[in-house]
Parts: structure tokens; C-alpha cells; sequence
């Protein structure tokens, strides 16, 4: 933990807030620097700072609000037309007077870090379904007013700086220690049969087998696919894997055994597997199937 004798005022800038008492109101802008009438969501009794980010990683700006009376941060997903559904309310300590959103422990998913009364600095980790975990406390010198996050050891892990009530003259900077997940799924892949003959035309189920696994923060679920190529440049089977609990997969395809008469070197299709982890690493595999002359 590091310490300074100045404090710095640092904040999250927020967005048009029209009313500081539930229900909330909030501004369209009419891109001229001025805005419409309020229109209202009901949070928390007393909505303090709030944040405007993708939770749900759908394209649309969310919003994340605390609440500083009923000491919960309220998620409110964002339909893309400046409107929000009924509020998601997720608990956090006491007076919560800071809020900010980043993907502190490199998943992929943004996560809420919250400070208040309470002498902690509280983390809700996202699911990336606009929900969050159950808060982690992390110690502090003492309850905090404000508070900013950034990058402060150029390990591109977001770290946090909290600053305290005036009765304390000091800041505290946290590092992140995540371990950051840099390694792709791994992926084997294996086609039966591998040749096709004779090249007489007919229709061959191909059965696609193999395992992807991931030792790091898992796989991103529905993110692992197939897809057959050939350099004839024709549309072939392709889609989504369905894993085992263990890993392992099987997919059966239709080739077609046959070769076009200006090919000197028979048919070869291509089979590739792609997957992708929690962190974003893209893991990927071919296996080939071939159609010999003659």
C-alpha cells in the first residue's frame, strides 16, 4: 500500500442526473448541448455516484448507481433507446459514496468496485449477464470519499486509488495481483474417416471428434465452433460444439466424396475448431479430410 500527505479530489465524472432523490431522472441530449425533459427510473433512497457502462455486453450503455441510505448498487440495463427496466439491486457495505466499473480480474466482464463508511474497498465481479457476485472486501485505512481507478504499475491490470475524509491525510493505492490469463484453449481435433474413396459423388458422414479445455478462467460458453472449408471455395457444414462435461465433443458432418475434373490433386476440406475463454484468448485447430483421384 502506498501513501502520500496530499489528497487528491478524484472522481468519476457522472452522466445528467436531473433529481439526487429516488426516483431518479435521467436527460437525453439533443446534440446541441442542451436536453430534454427528465424522464424518471426508480433506484436506491438516495443515489449517490453513478456509472454508464456495457454490463450485459449487448452494445447498449447500462447504468450502475449507489445508494447511499440503502447501501446497494442498483443495475439498470439499458434497452439502446435511452430507456431502462426495473432496477437490479446488489448489496454493498454501508453509505457507499464511490463507485466505479472495470474488469478487474480480466475475465472479460466488467465488475463494480465500491467504497463508503466501511474502512473497505469492495469488489462485485460481473457475470456479464448485466448481474454481479456477492462483494469481496478488501481493508482500508478508514471510510473513504472518493476514489478513482487506473493503471497506476503499467502491468495492464486496472488498479484503484482511494482517498479518505478529511481526518485522514493520506491516499492508499491498490494494486491488482490478478493473474492475468494470456493462454488460448487447447484444442485436438481428429476426423474419421480422413479419406474419401472412391470419388464417386456420394454423400459421407465424417465424424469430428477432439477435447477443448482450458486451464486458465474456462471457456466462453456457446463460443466454440467448426467449420469445414474446401479450395473450391463451396458452402460447407459449420456451427456451434457442444462440450461434454469433460471436454470432449463429437460432431458428425456430410462430405461429399468427389473431385472436379480440372483438379490435378484431388479434393481437400479443411476442418477448423475455434474457441475462446473468459479472458478473450482464441484457441484454434484444423484436421483435413481428402478426396484422392481415382
Amino acid at each position: 500500500m502506498a501513501t502520500a500527505s496530499q489528497i487528491w479530489p478524484l472522481r468519476t465524472p457522472d452522466l445528467p442526473i436531473c433529481s439526487r432523490a429516488p426516483p431518479s431522472a435521467f436527460c437525453l441530449g439533443n446534440g446541441d448541448g442542451t436536453f430534454g425533459p427528465p424522464t424518471d427510473f426508480t433506484v436506491g433512497s438516495y443515489p449517490f455516484p453513478i456509472v454508464a457502462a456495457d454490463f450485459n455486453r449487448d452494445g447498449k450503455l447500462d447504468l450502475g448507481v449507489a445508494n447511499y441510505q440503502t447501501a446497494t448498487v442498483s443495475a439498470l440495463l439499458g434497452q439502446g433507446d435511452g430507456t431502462f427496466p426495473s432496477k437490479t439491486d446488489f448489496s454493498v457495505g454501508a453509505f457507499p459514496v464511490g463507485l466505479v466499473v472495470a474488469d478487474f480480474n480480466g475475465d472479460g466482464k466488467l465488475d463494480f468496485a465500491v467504497g463508503g463508511a466501511p474502512a473497505a474497498l469492495s469488489i462485485l465481479l460481473g457475470n456479464g449477464d448485466g448481474t454481479f457476485t456477492t462483494k469481496r472486501d478488501f481493508p482500508s485505512l478508514s471510510s473513504m470519499e472518493g476514489f478513482a481507478v487506473g493503471d497506476f504499475n503499467q502491468d495492464g491490470k486496472p488498479d484503484m486509488v482511494l482517498v479518505y475524509f478529511a481526518a485522514n491525510s493520506k491516499l492508499s493505492i491498490f494494486l491488482n495481483t490478478t493473474s492475468v490469463d494470456t493462454t488460448p484453449p487447447a484444442i485436438t481435433i481428429s476426423a474419421n474417416p480422413s479419406k474419401l474413396r472412391p470419388a464417386d459423388g456420394r454423400w459421407v458422414p465424417v465424424t469430428l471428434s477432439g477435447s477443448i479445455k482450458d486451464t486458465g478462467v474456462g471457456l466462453d460458453p456457446g463460443a466454440s465452433t467448426f467449420a469445414v472449408s474446401d479450395e473450391y471455395g463451396q458452402i460447407h457444414p459449420h456451427g456451434h460444439i457442444t462440450l461434454q462435461a469433460d471436454g470432449n465433443f463429437t460432431v458428425q458432418v456430410l462430405l461429399r466424396a468427389s473431385v472436379r475434373s480440372s483438379d490435378k490433386n484431388g479434393r481437400e476440406y479443411v476442418i477448423t475448431v475455434k474457441a475462446k475463454d473468459k479472458s478473450g484468448n482464441i484457441g484454434s485447430a484444423k484436421t483435413f479430410v481428402r478426396v484422392p483421384l481415382g
